[in-house]
């Protein structure tokens, strides 16, 4: 019952097997034949009673507060053995590594399998397309949700979980629920069961390290990038006042070292399904006259794209006006902004 005692039709079944295994031990002959059975028995009777033992109800918070969430079940579910997973779609590099990581720390281990099984199962989908796919039309979406970009809809029952996104990133999302549910456990391992349809009302999520003083290391970043992820940021923006390369000595490379350094701090942007916006800062001292300037910006560019990143950032916050009047200065930088978009979109 609700206190922890265990309920009489759990008693019986655990008397019945203690009275199979007395059995055994009177038939010395049988005993070595039906071992494996006995205790085979024993452990099915232990789960039974486990599984009537609540410890009061299973219930979860998710952050950020989901555009819809309701609970199936209070009791929760438990998941116990080895658990399968089912991808469909094209999927973030990021889906499974976190989610064979979330299960791990769980306690459970996993394997990738075709189709869902005997095992517990965590089916990831992305929506294919295809109005008649079973996977993808294995939810009811009342309100095309999933007509949204970035979106998801989740349910846990007592046989799987079930992630359809509407997109890669989508997907990504609902694994993130996932963790959070696994995260908020009971202390008797119970999960609870959930149905949740969700998308953000903002497209780009995340933070600005632009401030002066001491750039944050390496570590720093990391654990960022993965603590974010879990409440669905999306978007680091790097601009730390104090990184030469960055404002000082703009036009300057990186060196091999940093350069490396800046290659595997992208990765682990990626590994939490994080984009790395890199940013420059010119305008103290760039010459908008002829083009020296401009193709020292370009090659600094094509650099930083080589370590692996998609999205950059022109800043002229806190420079002087130069030309006269803020709105002939704004047309100037508006052109070097459309300059250098026209080039980036052909890499």
């Amino acid at each position: 019952n609700e206190d922890g005692m265990l309920l009489e039709a759990d008693k019986q079944a655990f008397d019945a097997v203690l009275a199979f295994a007395k059995d055994v031990a009177n038939d010395e002959q049988a005993l070595n034949i039906d071992i494996n059975a006995a205790i085979i028995a024993l452990n099915d009777a232990m789960e039974d009673i486990e599984d009537s033992i609540v410890s009061g109800e299973v219930g979860v918070s998710i952050y950020p507060k989901p555009q819809y969430m309701t609970t199936l079940s209070e009791e929760g579910v438990r998941i116990r053995g080895s658990v399968d997973i089912v991808l469909h779609g094209e999927q973030d590099e990021a889906n499974l590594p976190k989610l064979q990581q979330f299960l791990e720390e769980a306690g459970l281990t996993s394997q990738v399998v075709e189709a869902v099984g005997e095992n517990y199962a965590i089916v990831v989908a992305n929506k294919c397309g295809d109005e008649t796919c079973a996977t993808c039309t294995s939810l009811t979406d009342e309100n095309n949700v999933l007509g949204n970009e970035q979106a998801y809809l989740f349910k846990s029952d007592d046989k799987q979980v079930t992630i359809i996104g509407s997109d890669a990133d989508g997907a990504y999302y609902g694994v993130m629920t996932f963790a959070q549910v696994l995260e908020q456990a009971t202390n008797d391992g119970r999960i609870a069961q959930v149905f949740v349809s969700d998308y953000p009302d903002v497209a780009f999520r995340g933070y600005v390290e632009g401030f002066y003083g001491f750039p944050w290391s390496f570590n720093d970043r990391k654990e960022l990038f993965e603590d974010t992820a879990l409440y669905k940021m999306n978007t680091y923006i790097y601009a730390p006042k104090d990184d030469p390369y960055h404002r000082d000595s703009w036009r300057t490379l990186y060196p091999a070292e940093e350069a490396a350094n800046m290659t595997a701090l992208v990765a682990e942007a990626k590994a939490n399904n994080t984009e790395f916006c890199w940013t420059i800062h010119p305008g103290a001292d760039y010459s908008y006259s002829g083009t020296t300037d401009y193709d020292k910006l370009i090659a600094k560019l094509e650099q930083v794209y080589s370590f692996g990143i998609r999205q950059f950032g022109i800043f002229y916050d806190e420079e002087q006006f130069t030309y006269r009047t803020p709105e002939k200065d704004t047309g100037v930088y508006a052109s070097l902004n459309h300059q250098v978009t026209a080039m980036v979109d052909g890499w």
